[in-house]
């Protein structure tokens, strides 16, 4: 067996946090037995004790060591388990602290690998400062750089202002997700008591309690609920991307290291060596091209392809102005940046995009002229055509493409703008589809694929374009 560099196990403070923590789980049970009878204390003492002695086994038999071949961790209460993680598969190791825990004075420690989703292993609870020696060991086993460079400071790329956090939560689009939320509650409560909106008001009215309001007040009650609500949503989107992100700061460490931290009520400090970054991704949405703010996110190698964004684990900026934010591309990963000149797809997605309208106005039309009192509502339907090659023109002049040195960019996007860049030594495989119709066309859709699962695609690409791309990205000896 291979000598131990570090080595531990959960802190003590362990034993009361996950007191606390199985009390607030089984917190209505326990109120429940104390109302039934106040008296009866044998519950608490044998929810106390049980939940002591778990407590006292899980730290005792829970354990880590990190020698030069691997992160071993030991754990179990009835089964044992022995998790053993090559060093070579391990690129982030980082922090997260609920405010129960920085009152415990201990920290969660995640380890995520390549080809995994989310955390490969878990060790909650351990000191901060076992959690550092564990992160700098492992840093100096990674890279022969780490121990020369220890000694210099880490590099501030960017620091999140309050303001654009607060400007990209009210871009989160979660307004309308409150108040479909708050009519289904107002829908459900009058199910339950077993009358509609229509049957309150009318016996408000038959009570006296409305009969002074004219239906033009009743209305404009109505319309403040509703700006009332959707303020309502946008607060609460504000508040929680700040308390998600607030204090975020980027940092270079020695050894191309990049550390993010963040958080205000739960903390996290998530570390990734540059070279695991697959895809970089910036991203504005609709609303926030209005307010000019961007995201920049990352692909990393073990990340889950659904993405994590609830918990910021795949948000490398924030907020950040768009020039900004493009300033900090190539600091993120070196030769990425937003070429002057992009390369155009084919326009025939505007004239596909206009026939889909088309098509739609037809078979709305016949479900129309099939149903009674519909008839004016056809007058709208020769506009969906010219809405749909408007949108196909959106989508035309967002598309596109361009080779930044060693990188491919890829730009889309109809009212937001999105962009990416993917190395090509990142690239595990690409794929070329077509239709019956996109071959009579001469265009294919390009998909490129990157280690941990995550994939671009670019539709309408000249059939040229497309396999000049094939040979940047992997080489000539490719067969359609």
């Amino acid at each position: 067996m291979s000598p131990a560099i570090v080595e531990g196990r959960l802190d003590a403070r362990t034993v009361p946090l996950r007191i606390l923590e199985r009390l607030g789980r089984f917190a209505i049970v326990l109120v429940a037995l104390v109302l039934n009878d106040p008296s009866n204390v044998i519950p608490w003492v044998l929810f106390i004790g049980a939940s002591t002695a778990l407590s006292l086994v899980e730290v005792a038999r829970t354990r880590y060591r990190l020698t030069r071949e691997a992160l071993e961790i030991e754990s179990g209460v009835l089964t044992r388990r022995l998790r053993r993680i090559p060093l070579d598969r391990i690129h982030d190791l980082g922090t997260e602290a609920t405010p129960l825990r920085r009152a415990f004075g201990v920290v969660t420690l995640t380890v995520e690998t390549a080809g995994s989703s989310g955390a490969e292993a878990r060790l909650d609870a351990v000191a901060p400062a076992s959690a550092d020696a564990l992160r700098d060991a492992l840093a100096s086993l990674g890279t022969t750089r780490a121990q020369d460079a220890a000694a210099l400071p880490a590099t501030p790329l960017h620091a999140a202002r309050p303001g654009d956090l607060l400007l990209v939560g009210l871009t989160d689009n979660r307004a309308g997700v409150i108040v479909a939320g708050a009519f289904v509650l107002a829908e459900r409560l009058g199910n339950v008591a077993g009358l509609s909106l229509d049957e309150l008001v009318a016996r408000g009215a038959e009570a006296g309690q409305l009969e002074a309001l004219a239906p033009s007040m009743l209305a404009l009650l109505g319309l403040g609920l509703l700006v009332a609500l959707v303020a309502l949503g946008w607060g609460t989107s504000a508040l929680l991307t700040y308390a998600r992100f607030a204090g975020f700061c980027l940092e270079e460490l020695p050894g191309e290291v990049l550390r993010r931290r963040f958080g205000l009520l739960t903390t996290r400090e998530l570390s990734v060596p540059r070279r695991r970054l697959q895809i970089l991704r910036l991203e504005e949405s609709p609303l926030r091209l209005l307010v000019r703010r961007a995201v920049v996110r990352a692909d990393t190698a073990g990340q889950d392809p659904k993405g994590n964004e609830g918990a910021g684990l795949d948000v490398f900026v924030p907020a950040a102005r768009p020039t900004e934010a493009a300033a900090l591309l190539p600091r993120l990963l070196p030769g990425a940046f937003v070429p002057a000149r992009w390369e155009a797809v084919s326009g025939l997605v505007i004239l596909r995009s206009a026939v889909r309208g088309g098509l739609l106005a037809a078979l709305l039309g016949v479900a129309l002229l099939a149903g009674p009192g519909l008839t004016p509502a056809l007058l709208f339907l020769p506009t969906l055509p010219a809405l749909g090659a408007l949108l196909g023109a959106l989508a035309h002049r967002r598309l596109g493409w361009a080779l930044t040195g060693t990188h491919l960019a890829l730009r889309w996007g109809r009212l937001g703008r999105f962009r990416a860049w993917v190395p090509r030594d990142r690239v595990q495989g690409v794929t070329l589809t077509a239709t019956p119709f996109d071959r009579r066309a001469g265009i294919v859709t390009l998909r490129l694929y990157v280690l941990g699962g995550a994939q671009l695609a670019l539709p309408y690409l000249p059939e040229a374009d497309a396999r000049g791309l094939v040979r940047f990205l992997v080489g000539p000896e490719v067969e359609r």
